[in-house]
């Protein structure tokens, strides 16, 4: 058929994707209130008209899930979106 077998080849060690956003997790390990990140928006959602970033929304997820309070505003000359930390 073609295929080709590999062998002995260690399986690696099932991860939680932390080392995905070990980025966002260490900036919000030192963003103090009143400290603010920016983001490029990316594309138009489904059904929508309006922009969004998805390294933004991952960025906010994270930090509320460890309970960090964020605002955020959309700047449409520049195409980003900056998330302040408000406490």
């Amino acid at each position: 058929m073609g295929l080709k077998i590999d062998k002995g080849i260690p399986l690696p060690k099932k991860g939680n994707g932390y080392y995905k956003t070990r980025a966002i997790h260490d900036a919000l390990d030192i963003m103090e209130v009143g400290d603010s990140i920016e983001f490029p928006l990316d594309s138009k959602r489904k059904n929508s008209y309006s922009s969004y970033s998805k390294e933004g929304v991952r960025f906010y997820t994270i930090a509320n899930n460890r309970g960090i309070k964020l605002a955020s505003r959309r700047n449409s000359e520049a195409n980003t979106v900056r998330y302040w930390r408000v406490e």
